[in-house]
């Protein structure tokens, strides 16, 4: 039995809705769309995939049922021949648009656009978390490391010089912690070089910087990030 198979049976076994399987096995077919490498974003088999999900997600229409079929597609993503996001990434978003609304889930949706191909809508997902919550650690920590990517939303621009836009979003990160390692070895590199972390001579430093900067998909991971009490507690932030 393969990999999937037994992660299949798991998924069902442990699901209590007599129309769980269903909808699982449903998940398996759509997800076999994009499973082996040629058919990674911007192929047609994504697009397939991506438009498959969001009509299968829009006849969902309770947010609990919703939420298991993005956890659902997150642990058959595990076994996949393609990077996980490129299995995941479709359910969160329309999960997100139709159900629930938090700075992490909009944070992690933002950053993974331009692996899933879709940076011409990222804009908007950093835009909502920033309006729900501007002072979250992890926007903030994401407006830095993406400040200057060409998708990234004018209208969060602080100021039109990246340097200076880039300590002004880190002063506002200490101020809410401020013996956070990470943050004072960025404060640091930008004070003694007086340079930007998207310079040409900083290519090194935000290369490391991006492997270790705080992340829901690190600190939290999505299983948590989707557990139903976490989503209760910040449905104060739902649209």
């Amino acid at each position: 039995m393969s990999s999937r198979q037994n992660i299949l049976k798991s998924l069902i076994s442990d699901t209590s809705p007599s129309k769980t399987p269903k909808i699982v096995r449903e998940l398996v077919e759509l997800i076999n769309i994009v499973d082996h490498p040629e058919a990674l974003p911007p192929s047609k088999q994504y697009s397939n995939y991506s438009g498959r999900i969001g009509s299968r997600m829009s006849a969902i229409d309770n947010k609990e049922e919703a939420r298991q079929f993005v956890l659902n597609s997150y642990i058959l993503s595990l076994d996949a021949s393609v990077p996980p996001v490129v299995i995941y990434h479709p359910t969160l978003r329309e999960f997100v648009k139709h159900f629930h609304k938090d700075p992490e889930l909009l944070v992690v949706l933002f950053d993974y656009s331009d692996t899933v191909g879709e940076v011409d809508v990222a804009g908007e997902w950093l835009r909502n978390a920033h309006e729900l919550e501007a002072d979250n650690w992890y926007v903030l920590w994401q407006r830095i490391v993406a400040r200057g990517n060409p998708w990234y939303p004018s209208d969060l621009i602080n100021d039109s010089d990246v340097y200076e836009d880039e300590k002004w979003l880190l002063k506002r990160l200490l101020e809410k912690n401020a013996t956070d390692p990470i943050a004072l070895g960025v404060e640091s590199y930008l004070n003694n070089t007086k340079r930007s972390l998207f310079s040409t001579l900083s290519v090194q430093f935000l290369n490391s910087l991006l492997r270790v900067y705080p992340h829901p998909m690190r600190q939290v991971g999505l299983p948590s990030l989707l557990d139903p009490r976490r989503l209760a507690r910040s449905s104060k932030l739902d649209s």
